[in-house]
């Protein structure tokens, strides 16, 4: 039976550390080099209820392709939401061990799998590593559709060949055809601000960004502040007269 140090060379001959973004943090976060792996349960996020998932299955390794720790931390107590997954991994002699940005630009990679799942044929990198000679890693796959589809058309087949939350993101929507011929780009989301943030040329075909998405955080509720302002125009066509100061609105602490 194989030993975790050894799957672990497996799993990082398949997706080197290295190839992980700066600001990623990938790798093993908890077991023993030593320990035995007999069962291996794969995952996208290392929440309570995956690690949960994990002890039930007596599995002894859990990969996951979202980072536990991104950002790092400063105590990993059980009274915490990323602290008790831990506590509940090594209490149960499961390991973890994460692959995030170096398998989205693996060779094949996450992308690859996703233009699998949404039946597009892949052409090449959509941002390729260049560290690559053969220019075939790299974040992002633009595809080739088998058939002539609108975006619209589209647009649901992430929600039907992805397991959930199965949400896209589509842009732009548009009832003209593509042509099977016409790029179609198929990312993580760790590649949509290199995707989906950039408007489509006029001369280019339409584009369609792929990916899954995590929850937008809540918005931020802003302070409630004043302006002095001089009362409403009269007459038609008449405009709030400009302020004759370039000085900041009133900010109020709302007390």
């Amino acid at each position: 039976m194989p030993r975790l140090s050894e799957v672990i060379a497996a799993l990082e001959s398949l997706w080197p550390a290295e190839r992980a973004e700066s600001w990623d943090a990938v790798g093993t976060v908890v077991g023993d080099p030593d320990q035995e792996v007999s069962r291996v349960l794969f995952a996208v996020d290392p929440v309570q209820e995956i690690a949960d998932e994990a002890v039930k299955l007596g599995a002894d390794l859990l990969v996951t392709h979202h980072p536990l720790y991104l950002r790092g931390t400063t105590t990993v107590a059980a009274s915490t939401f990323k602290g008790r997954v831990v506590h509940t991994l090594i209490k149960n002699d499961v390991a973890l061990h994460v692959a995030h940005t170096n398998a989205d630009t693996a060779d094949p990679g996450v992308s690859d799998a996703l233009a699998g799942a949404l039946d597009l044929r892949v052409v090449r990198p959509l941002v390729p590593d260049p560290a690559d000679p053969h220019g075939r890693r790299g974040l992002g796959r633009v595809c080739e559709l088998e058939h002539p589809l609108t975006v619209r058309e589209l647009a649901p087949a992430p929600r039907s060949g992805c397991p959930p939350p199965r949400r896209a993101s589509v842009s732009p929507v548009t009832r003209r055809p593509s042509s099977a011929r016409s790029p179609s780009a198929a990312a993580p989301a760790t590649a949509s601000s290199t995707t989906c943030g950039r408007p489509a040329s006029t001369r280019s075909s339409p584009r369609t960004c792929a990916t899954t998405r995590s929850p937008r955080p809540a918005p931020t509720v802003p302070s409630r502040c004043s302006t002095r302002r001089t009362g409403p125009p009269n007459g038609p066509g008449a405009s709030w007269p400009r302020p004759s100061s370039t000085r900041s609105p009133t900010v109020r602490d709302g007390t």
